[in-house]
């Protein structure tokens, strides 16, 4: 979630409760992906996470011929679609 006060317009001057929901909203992590050697699964190994439960974790998602990531609200406005396929 990403709160848009147009009186401000200074992403980092938000009110507590916009921070907080902000936060809430929130999950980021980064790490390195690899597929299953049978192909079928997408390793994501999470080096950090802004939820440190997940640091050092791997998530398992099902892998197929397609791979679609979908940031529905980026920092330039409207969305950001990337594909790849194998």
């Amino acid at each position: 979630m990403i709160f848009r006060n147009s009186t401000r317009g200074n992403r980092t001057k938000g009110t507590p409760d916009e921070f907080r929901t902000t936060s809430l909203g929130s999950l980021t992590y980064f790490g390195t992906y690899s597929v299953s050697d049978k192909g079928t699964e997408l390793l994501f190994k999470i080096e950090a996470s802004s939820f440190p439960n997940l640091n050092g974790e791997v998530n398992v998602r099902p892998a197929g011929d397609e791979l679609v990531t979908i940031n529905a609200a980026s920092q330039t406005g409207g969305s950001a679609v990337t594909f790849a396929t194998r």
